[in-house]
């Protein structure tokens, strides 16, 4: 399998670290699709679970693992290959102005938790029957 390097890894400030994977491609003539993928693995840790659920912290760490998966994805098209680089960094820029604050907060990892718990699980029912 073909594994794309890490382009950058950040360090927050609340312990996190983010990691951007490049999967950019030029798509035509001089023109360019910038792709850039951030993820970060959150630790379910005893602060993280939310206190409503702490007595039950097995139950969630059955249900949810022992991290959860962030991941976004940021792509512009159409770019020239003499601005390849710095539109790669003014979107980094903008994802850590916009989002990063949020990652780096304490209680993102426990109200990212409380969200999973309180989705229910449609995975297997995707379609519903109309008669």
């Amino acid at each position: 399998m073909n594994e794309t390097p890490v382009f950058r890894t950040i360090a927050l400030n609340g312990g996190l670290t983010l990691q951007v994977v490049d999967h950019s491609n030029r798509y035509f003539g001089d023109y360019h699709r910038i792709k850039l993928v951030i993820s970060c693995e959150l630790p379910l840790t005893a602060a993280s679970i939310p206190e409503a659920w702490r007595e039950r912290a097995a139950e969630v760490r059955e249900r949810l693992g022992e991290s959860l998966h962030f991941e976004r994805s940021m792509e512009r098209m159409g770019v020239a290959g003499d601005a390849v680089a710095a539109v790669k960094e003014e979107m980094l820029a903008s994802f850590l102005t916009s989002t990063g604050h949020y990652l780096a907060r304490p209680a993102f990892v426990a109200r990212l938790v409380a969200d999973k718990l309180g989705k229910k699980d449609t995975s297997q029912r995707r379609f519903t029957l109309i008669k």
